[in-house]
């Protein structure tokens, strides 16, 4: 009993604590769209949520393969760890697809937030892995589409 218990109250935790980190961006995004204009507080909210993603990221770096499987692993993981619902459906060293079906960003981040921040992600774990990597985004849950889905390609 204690432990279930315990992963109850450990769940409950980590959902608390994702949704301050999700409302904590989108209350940047609105401040700095506010005093800097759309443009310029996008460009601003990205480069704080990217910061906040190298920091966690770096130190990680040597415990994944060093091409699309592992940089589709990576976000995997590090999005599971928010609690957030999907899988990997591709998974070579030359492309990876992740999908993902839930997302604490949906229906609390705008399309634009979130077309420029989940980009800008993928391309951090590229860049700390292997600058050969490329990864672009086929769909959107805010957009409307059933699911997010995020490709990693690695370059000849």
């Amino acid at each position: 009993m204690d432990r279930e218990k315990n992963e109850v109250t450990d769940q409950m935790q980590a959902n608390t604590l994702n949704s301050v980190r999700v409302q904590l961006v989108r209350s940047t995004y609105e401040i700095l769209n506010r005093e800097y204009g759309k443009k310029k507080g996008l460009e601003l909210t990205s480069k704080i949520f990217i910061d906040m993603c190298r920091k966690g990221f770096e130190p990680l770096v040597g415990t994944y393969e060093k091409n699309a499987k592992g940089a589709a692993q990576m976000l995997r993981d590090a999005h599971q760890l928010q609690m957030v619902r999907g899988e990997i459906i591709e998974s070579s060293a030359k492309r990876a697809v992740v999908r993902e079906y839930d997302c604490l960003c949906h229906g609390n981040w705008n399309l634009e937030l979130c077309s420029r921040i989940s980009p800008d992600a993928c391309d951090l774990i590229c860049e700390i892995l292997n600058p050969k990597l490329i990864s672009y985004h086929t769909h959107y849950l805010n957009a409307g589409d059933d699911y997010c889905e995020m490709v990693f390609e690695l370059e000849d």
